[in-house]
């Protein structure tokens, strides 16, 4: 039987290779063939498994709240750009000067081409208007079927999860 730090190892190159693979794709047979060969007890590759698990669900978190704090920031940059925008716009209409040329940047006022401003929905012909996809409300469905009702084309399914505490 190998001593703890040698399956710790074993593990510690696994979940390296998991890392490192292409987050697209499952796991590849060769690795899927490593953790079946890792050496040690069920009960050891399995407490070794969830560690690793852990570890990966714990750096996407951390990913994701880098992705949040990364959109928050550019939203506030896109903001206080489109802000500083409108800002020129307004000293220029308000100095009348409509153009300005430098060395790095030709800036002006231009007439936007024309755009619909629909302020009353209800007085669009019908002819100017969009069908919405459908949509399954999947909660619904289920809630009908526990009451016994049959809908057609929906069934429940039971699958099986692991629950790890």
């Amino acid at each position: 039987m190998p001593k703890l730090y040698e399956l710790a190892e074993e593990f510690d190159e696994i979940y390296r290779e998991i890392s490192e693979a292409d987050p697209d794709e499952d796991f590849s047979d060769d690795l899927k063939e490593k953790l079946s060969k890792a050496e040690g007890d069920f009960e050891d590759k399995l407490i070794a498994c969830v560690k690793v698990l852990k570890t990966l669900n714990a750096e996407a978190d951390v990913c994701r709240g880098e992705a949040d704090r990364l959109t928050k920031r550019a939203r506030s940059f896109a903001r206080n750009a489109d802000s500083l925008k409108e800002y020129v716009k307004e000293c220029m209409l308000s100095s009348g000067m409509l153009r300005v040329k430098s060395s790095l940047f030709n800036i002006s006022i231009a007439d936007n081409p024309p755009a619909v401003d629909v302020f009353d929905i209800d007085n669009i012909p019908e002819e100017f208007t969009v069908a919405v996809p459908r949509k399954v409300s999947k909660t619904d469905i289920k809630l009908a079927i526990e009451r016994g009702e049959e809908v057609p084309g929906a069934k429940l399914v039971r699958s099986q999860g692991v629950r790890i505490r």
